[in-house]
């Protein structure tokens, strides 16, 4: 099973909804990759074709509009899951954050995530502001890929207390093998600050589903 993010899910999705209006898109890369394989496609336009087709539907489109289609779309269930999207958030995140908060710490999010979809669920899945997405150095920054060695170097590089966490997703049963790690692994087993969480031996349930 091959893991994507629920952006990608959601980009498809909205690339179907909108490819009745856009006949140009069945002859145009990367819209035809995607529409053609959907997420899958994702290994063959990259990061950038798909930065080019959120930039597609993004277009002309209030925040406002993409918010309610994100919170329409994760009603909707995984195909590889079977749980709907909004209950694929990671439980032990949702734990960290609440923990975090009933000690008078000020969480923010950072995300690869476009600022549409993740204020259709940060506030009601995390209870997390809209408006916290960026914040002074944190003490404490959690990742899942290569895009998060910034903000991990960011946080542990300060004097004082600091923390990096690192999450592996090596649980292909559970949930599905994914991600680009390579470079954050190697630099997380030569820092002392950082820690790797592995999916598959550190955590007790993946999801916030409400199934077993």
């Amino acid at each position: 099973m091959y893991n994507c993010s629920g952006q990608v899910y959601f980009l498809i999705d909205m690339l179907n909804k909108m490819a009745p209006d856009h006949p140009e898109w069945q002859k145009q890369q990367p819209f035809a990759s995607l529409l053609k394989k959907g997420p899958e496609a994702l290994k063959d336009v990259g990061l950038s074709g798909a930065f080019d087709a959120l930039a597609g539907i993004y277009s002309n489109q209030p925040i406002s509009d993409i918010q309610v289609n994100a919170q329409q779309f994760l009603k909707k269930e995984h195909p590889a899951h079977k749980i709907p999207f909004s209950e694929t958030t990671y439980l032990p995140m949702v734990e960290l954050i609440s923990y975090l908060q009933k000690n008078q710490f000020k969480v923010f999010i950072v995300s690869g995530g476009t600022l549409g979809f993740m204020r259709a669920f940060t506030n009601d899945i995390y209870n997390v502001p809209n408006e916290q997405v960026i914040g002074k150095r944190p003490i404490i920054a959690v990742g899942n890929s290569d895009g998060d060695i910034e903000i991990l170097t960011y946080a542990t590089e300060a004097d004082g207390i600091q923390l990096g966490l690192l999450v592996n997703h090596d649980d292909e049963l559970r949930e599905g093998l994914g991600g680009h790690v390579e470079r954050a692994h190697s630099l997380a087993r030569s820092n002392s600050e950082w820690i790797i969480i592995s999916i598959k031996t550190d955590f007790k349930k993946v999801f916030t589903d409400k199934t077993n």
